[in-house]
């Protein structure tokens, strides 16, 4: 079996155990960019942003006072608009959900392509 396919057998059992690190869903997901398999692409970046977006909700939950506390900061440093909505999206989540619009945008040209063929 060759190295590449070894590597990528291991980034997609890391990606399958739900792993907090970032770097197997991106190498993942950058083999299927290279392959133009942009449906299983699609799936990575779904699972990824899925699994970082309860990590960080997970974060978010914490006492009364805490939560009063991090607003206050948030809003001082300008990390929260005046209702209290994020404007940062922390971590690899922000490159996903913009790679998830390229890639939904990718399947739709595929699929007229393939319309226009037959």
């Amino acid at each position: 079996m060759p190295e590449e396919e070894v590597t990528i057998e291991k980034y997609a059992r890391q990606v399958s155990k739900k792993v907090l690190n970032p770097h197997p869903y991106n190498r993942l997901m950058i083999w299927h960019r290279n392959h133009k398999q942009f449906r299983q692409e699609l799936q990575v970046l779904e699972k990824a942003i899925t699994i970082f977006s309860s990590q960080i909700d997970r974060h978010h939950s914490h006492s009364v006072a805490v939560q009063r506390l991090s607003k206050l900061i948030g809003k001082s440093t300008g990390l929260m608009d005046k209702s209290g909505k994020q404007l940062y999206t922390p971590g690899p989540l922000q490159k996903w959900l913009r790679r998830k619009k390229i890639v939904l945008a990718k399947m739709k040209r595929q699929t007229k392509g393939k319309n226009k063929k037959n």
